[in-house]
């Protein structure tokens, strides 16, 4: 295991289908053997963020924060768990995402469609992960995967 690398995930406030959680803890757990993860970075929303932290949170992997500037979608609260998390101040929802992108090597997105939707933020994600041709791996809800580049 010497490839270090950091993960970003983005998915949707409704929360993940169970088969996207399910295959989102196995794929990350496979990462953990494959790669030491650095980092993990989400967006504190409620939902699929929260999802991803508890799964990543119970492997002990370090955790990133960048909450959007709406408070009304974040869950986030200071946590004693014993994870090492860093919190960012709050950044516009679609700033905040591509500053997520930005930072990570590969990109994991839970959708709440089958299918690409305008006015979405986690599609709007996906689509600069894509731009910016960033590893990406989209678990879409009945736990099929899709993979770019």
């Amino acid at each position: 295991m010497s490839d270090t690398i950091n993960i970003g995930f983005t998915g949707t406030r409704m929360g993940m289908s169970r088969e996207q959680q399910r295959v989102f803890q196995e794929l990350i757990e496979k990462r953990t053997k494959q790669y030491q993860i650095k980092r993990f970075v989400h967006g504190g929303a409620i939902g699929a963020d929260e999802q991803a932290d508890q799964i990543v949170c119970e492997l002990g992997i370090p955790i990133t924060v960048r909450p959007g500037s709406d408070d009304r979608y974040l869950y986030w609260v200071e946590k004693d768990d014993g994870v090492v998390r860093a919190v960012y101040s709050p950044e516009k929802p679609l700033d905040r995402n591509q500053l997520i992108v930005d930072s990570v090597t590969e990109m994991f997105a839970t959708p709440v469609q089958m299918t690409e939707i305008n006015r979405s933020g986690t599609w709007a994600t996906i689509r600069y992960t894509r731009k910016r041709d960033k590893l990406l791996t989209i678990i879409y809800p009945d736990g099929s995967l899709s993979f770019d580049p």
